[in-house]
């Protein structure tokens, strides 16, 4: 069979790819579905046919068939189905088969990495409390859509705008500051990157369990362009809003933050209540998105590392919570590392202010390690997706602390660098599963590991 880009054939799904689309086969190819599940019986048209690999991707035209484990999505612009924003990639599935595919996942990555059965380990799956509106920060790009200015994101694998009215997973006060937000901006004529190079790029909006909100302007100027100082003229329009920052991004990329954040009015941070801490966050700083579910694994972990007293070494630590939170119950004295200044600053607060003893250094974990750290009992690792460099799994090695404490959202990534720590004399007796992100593809792991146990 000719296939091209517009090709319209039909197809039957039969399973879900880690992606969270439906996956089926043209002749040798890989085809991938978004809002398809398996069972389904659909015709769909050829979006786009990778040159590097063997996959294809291809959208609905027609649904002969649903299959069992399709739910119809709450969202109206749920895409494809209702519009164009991909942020939920599984909405289109209830909740039991969202937990079954993301167990899945793991499994596989387990298997394919390690010959490990997951379900000998006899993971713990912790569901989210709230399915909806548990979102405590959302990055919405800002574009002109119809003639008017919208935050919302980008579809998915395109730069094509997608609007985001009404989210069912950002909290209530955030989405209301997103809706007056545009309102605000259209009113004062606010320039819109890349129409102007002073133009606005980026809306950063985060809450805390008090309903608080900070918002963070990310602009495409080195000096703070003058429309800003309109904005927070008018900042009672806003709800609940306690502090407006901005931080330039002249970049050419993809990245939403390159420099901290420089306060305009009002605080700096948001007080968050987690695992009976409580933790400053800004609006530049990594935090977890999901507060009830980082709570229950903030508790977890430590009283799982209660039993094992000693020095603590955080790495990849940001505003420092899962160690403090580790060293606050058993005690040990805290070392911590991050690359992110703004969140070393606020790490030593949050240490201090949770009557926690500690160090925290700004350090690129990936091509350095401290030399004067002393011996750690606990090692906790919460590293970005692509994982940790041999350089740091290789210290880690001769360190030889009892306890390990492996946190990540990349599944592959994880299994990957858990290898060589099994190769060298470890072993894991715990796997944690939390649900940080209810309708999406992403997955919060936790895994123990001892030495020789």
């Amino acid at each position: 069979m000719n296939i091209k880009v517009g090709t319209v054939v039909t197809v039957q799904i039969e399973e879900l790819a880690s992606s969270g689309e439906g996956k089926s086969s043209v002749g040798d190819k890989m085809l991938l579905v978004p809002g398809a599940t398996p069972g389904d019986i659909l015709e769909v048209r050829i979006r786009n046919i990778s040159r590097q690999s063997n996959r294809i991707w291809a959208d609905i035209v027609n649904v002969i068939k649903r299959g069992e484990t399709f739910k119809t999505p709450e969202c109206k612009r749920f895409y494809p189905l209702h519009g164009f924003c991909g942020g939920c990639q599984i909405m289109h599935l209830d909740y039991k088969r969202q937990k079954e595919f993301k167990f899945n996942v793991i499994r596989k990555a387990f298997w394919d990495c390690l010959k490990l059965d997951l379900s000998s380990l006899a993971p713990k799956f912790f569901l989210s409390p709230s399915l909806y509106y548990y979102r405590n920060r959302s990055n919405y790009v800002v574009d002109i859509f119809k003639s008017k200015v919208y935050l919302g994101s980008y579809s998915p694998r395109s730069n094509k705008f997608a609007r985001m009215d009404e989210c069912f997973v950002v909290k209530r006060e955030i989405e209301d500051n997103r809706l007056f937000l545009g309102f605000l901006l259209n009113d004062l004529g606010v320039p819109v990157y890349p129409r102007r190079k002073d133009g606005v790029r980026w809306v950063v909006i985060r809450s805390n369990y008090l309903g608080e909100v900070l918002i963070d302007f990310i602009v495409s100027a080195v000096d703070q362009p003058r429309w800003l100082n309109n904005v927070v003229k008018r900042r009672n329009e806003l709800r609940r809003v306690v502090g407006i920052s901005w931080s330039s991004n002249t970049s050419s990329g993809n990245a939403i933050r390159i420099a901290p954040s420089i306060n305009l009015w009002g605080r700096k941070t948001v007080v968050e209540k987690i695992a009976g801490l409580s933790l400053e966050i800004g609006p530049d700083t990594f935090f977890q998105l999901n507060s009830d579910i980082a709570s229950l694994m903030y508790s977890n972990v430590a009283r799982f590392a209660s039993d094992y007293k000693g020095i603590v070494w955080d790495l990849f630590c940001g505003v420092g919570g899962v160690g403090i939170a580790i060293a606050k119950m058993q005690g040990g004295f805290l070392f911590g590392a991050e690359v992110w200044e703004p969140s070393i600053r606020l790490a030593k607060i949050n240490a201090f202010n949770n009557d926690v003893e500690g160090k925290f250094v700004t350090l690129d974990l990936q091509s350095s390690v401290p030399s004067d750290w002393e011996q750690p009992t606990i090692v906790v690792i919460n590293p970005p997706r692509k994982g940790v460099d041999d350089s740091l799994i290789e210290k880690l090695i001769e360190v030889k602390s009892r306890l390990l404490i492996y946190i990540s959202c990349n599944p592959i990534s994880m299994v990957r660098d858990i290898k060589k720590f099994l190769d060298n004399g470890y072993n894991i007796i715990r796997f944690d599963i939390y649900d940080m992100l209810p309708h999406t593809v992403h997955i919060e792991s936790v895994a123990y590991l001892v030495l020789g146990g």
